[in-house]
């Protein structure tokens, strides 16, 4: 019977994938008259698409032409279309790129008119626009951005716009005072309303902004429509109401756009008189979002067994967004030139979203609320332009839960990963993060239900925190675990970051075996129960800066540093010239800061105490760790990772105390490395002919204790040779 079952289900299964059918949609080669089922007759629209799906079985396959283009188009799949794929085609010979899906209009270049002999440009859109406004404009894949006051100083490239925007006096002004919804400066000396029905955007947080309206203003002061609780600084932007005695934010400047709804007049400076004529003759596209548009690809709630591979996702305020509690492959995409979130989970499904490009969101590049797997993906430019995008949501890439690995993150406004609950963070490099922002890092957790989560082998660099000068300094380490509990952290790489490390309260840590070329540990506030162990951290600083200490402590509510964590058989190196008796510092409360040299460190303040450092931890001198990278994007990693094609070799050369617990730590690092290295090679992350060596240079012979490991390493296993 149970083999009659098998058999009888077998061959309903089978029936069921002799039946699926196979729809083709051409932009440029199609008509909805057609049958759309072959290549050579395919549909056209994707009101087609959407109008189809309820007769589409689970099984069915959507095939859209590579190199066409769909605009002002939107695609939504329901319940009745559970277990569709969605992928390309080719339909004309040599022609292999991704077919792309735009929520955007572009207006025909016949509408564009010269004002004057400027180099302004306008063009007067549809009533929809007029109904709604306008969300975004790109002129050939660079954003433009709504006139602004104080203006931006790089109007040259626009991509760069953000990265420096809150560390740079004169892009924003400063709030001295703030009472309720009114914020006090004093530098605003227009006349007496001026500024209002501008928007306002106003940093409020060191990690978020939020957008207002201006309703009146003064000499001194603007008023708000909502107190925004506190104000760091502020600019204004354009809106159709804003005074027409207005004088600065009027577009102007070469990348910035006004819009009028009540005459549908968009106006458009172009960056050079150039792509003003090119716009002018039809040959430069401007991709013109509107408001309240839906995302281009949308999985909604009831539909599973969805799967979305080989798109273009592109121009739209949100790239592919999940509304479903069921299972869904997102893969193989490219999703960029979005006014939101590239890719964006937001329910409790079964994602996947493995191998997609991800570049160009003004929030995070991939979010996701559930337990996913998010792996090989490839995200750039994520959230760097304040004031748009989501408020705080700036991330590379957030993954709730399940598995977070060999992604490549680069260039994101506010956190690079930023993972929750029982997630497993690994293989991972992040690279330029906190570049508008501040108060986060490369790796972010936050939170009391982020627990036993997993963060190893990832390689972070370049972490800046964006703050202003009026800011004390930029928090923004490579990992940062804020009120976390039983995070284990190991093997990792951190360097060229303010610091390495953060715990601000939570307990339970464990981190192990990581190779620190920034400033160490800083541990906030409560945290109790943790381990620091078997890491290598080296400062760059020379002075008394807290930024600089191998490790810090603020502790006011514990008696001593054994109260809050044990570390042990750690490696500390400091630069040549520092003053060794400031490098330890514990705060008990306010400034009252205690600076210790490294053997009062490790051995407490009094005879009768706990070693804080305890074991093998020794403190040396590891000069020049190298920071050098060959490869495609990534320009500064902590080693120089080149392939040896005859001996596949991989050394560190590093000078420590001979010990069999740093001997062990080395070999730790290395094999992971080692694997790291090849794996990316085999997933195409790295050139075939990179070169895996990586050396820590020794410091100077002058010690007998010095000795130099050399390691050869393989896939399976490593020698050790002293």
């Amino acid at each position: 019977m149970n083999a009659f079952l098998c058999s009888f289900l077998a061959f309903l299964a089978l029936s069921t994938r002799v039946a699926a059918t196979n729809y083709y949609f051409s932009s440029s080669l199609g008509r909805d008259s057609n049958t759309g089922t072959s290549p050579s007759s395919p549909w056209q629209t994707t009101d087609k698409f959407n109008s189809a799906l309820s007769r589409m079985n689970s099984g069915d396959n959507v095939y859209f032409c590579q190199g066409d283009t769909w605009l002002y188009a939107h695609i939504a799949i329901t319940q009745q279309s559970s277990g569709v794929t969605i992928d390309s085609y080719s339909c004309r010979q040599g022609q292999t790129a991704k077919p792309v899906i735009s929520v955007a209009v572009q207006p025909a270049g016949s509408q564009w008119r010269r004002v004057g002999n400027t180099e302004i440009l306008t063009a007067t859109l549809d009533q929809v626009a007029r109904d709604n406004g306008i969300q975004a404009v790109w002129v050939d894949n660079v954003r433009y951005v709504t006139a602004r006051w104080p203006q931006l100083r790089n109007q040259a490239n626009t991509l760069t716009i953000g990265q420096t925007t809150w560390g740079v006096e004169g892009e924003f002004f400063r709030s001295n005072r703030l009472e309720g919804a009114t914020i006090y400066c004093n530098d605003l000396t227009q006349a007496t309303d001026y500024w209002k029905g501008a928007q306002i955007f106003v940093r409020v947080l060191n990690y978020a902004y939020l957008q207002y309206n201006v309703i009146r203003s003064g000499p001194g002061f603007v008023t708000l429509h909502a107190a925004p609780g506190q104000a760091i600084g502020f600019y204004f932007a354009h809106t159709a109401s804003v005074s027409s005695t207005n004088t600065q934010l009027k577009a102007k400047n070469g990348g910035e756009f006004t819009f009028d709804p009540s005459t549908g007049l968009l106006t458009l400076f172009p960056l050079t008189s150039t792509i003003a004529s090119r716009i002018l003759s039809g040959a430069q596209p401007v991709s013109v979002l509107y408001n309240n548009h839906p995302a281009a690809v949308v999985v909604n709630g009831g539909a599973s067994m969805v799967t979305i591979r080989n798109l273009h996702i592109k121009w739209s305020p949100v790239g592919i967004s999940t509304l479903t509690n069921g299972v869904v492959n997102i893969n193989n995409n490219q999703v960029s030139h979005i006014a939101g979130f590239g890719i964006h989970n937001q329910r409790m499904g079964s994602i996947t979203i493995v191998d997609n490009q991800v570049f160009d969101a003004e929030s995070s590049c991939i979010s996701s609320q559930s337990v996913t797997r998010v792996s090989r993906n490839t995200v750039r430019q994520c959230g760097l332009y304040a004031g748009l995008g989501a408020w705080q949501a700036l991330n590379g890439v957030t993954c709730a839960g399940g598995e977070c690995s060999y992604n490549n993150v680069q260039h994101v406004g506010y956190i690079g990963i930023s993972p929750t609950a029982r997630a497993f963070v690994y293989m991972n490099t992040v690279d330029w993060a906190m570049l508008t922002l501040n108060d986060g890092g490369g790796i972010y957790g936050y939170g009391a239900g982020m627990v036993g989560v997993s963060v190893y082998s990832n390689v972070v660099t370049n972490v800046v925190g964006n703050y202003a000068s009026w800011v004390p300094w930029p928090i923004a380490p490579c990992f940062y675990l804020d009120t976390t509990n039983n995070v284990q952290m190991y093997n990792n790489t951190c360097t060229s970051a303010p610091s390495c490390v953060q715990m601000n309260y939570g307990q339970g840590h464990v981190i192990f075996s990581n190779v620190c070329n920034a400033p160490g540990m800083y541990i906030n506030q409560a945290n109790s129960a943790s381990t620091f162990m078997g890491n290598l951290v080296a400062t760059t600083g020379t002075n008394t800066n807290w930024q600089n200490s191998l490790h810090r402590v603020q502790a006011p509510n514990r008696n001593s540093y054994n109260e809050i964590m044990t570390t042990a058989d750690n490696i500390y190196c400091i630069p040549q010239g520092a003053d060794r008796n400031y490098l330890f510092q514990m705060v008990k409360s306010g400034l009252n800061v205690r600076y210790y040299a490294f053997n009062d460190w490790k051995n407490s303040v009094t005879p009768s105490a706990p070693a804080w450092e305890r074991g093998t931890s020794v403190y040396t001198s590891c000069r020049g760790l190298r920071a050098s990278f060959v490869g495609n994007e990534i320009s500064t990693l902590p080693y120089d990772m080149r392939r040896n094609e005859s001996t596949n070799k991989l050394a560190i050369a590093v000078a420590v105390p001979v010990s069999v617990v740093v001997a062990a730590l080395l070999t730790v690092i290395a094999v992971v490395a080692y694997r790291s290295f090849r794996s990316r090679q085999q997933t195409g992350e790295l050139p075939t002919d990179a070169k895996d060596e990586i050396e820590l240079p020794q410091s100077s012979p002058t010690s007998s204790s010095v000795s130099s490991f050399s390691l050869m390493a393989s896939p399976s296993h490593s020698v050790i040779q002293v």
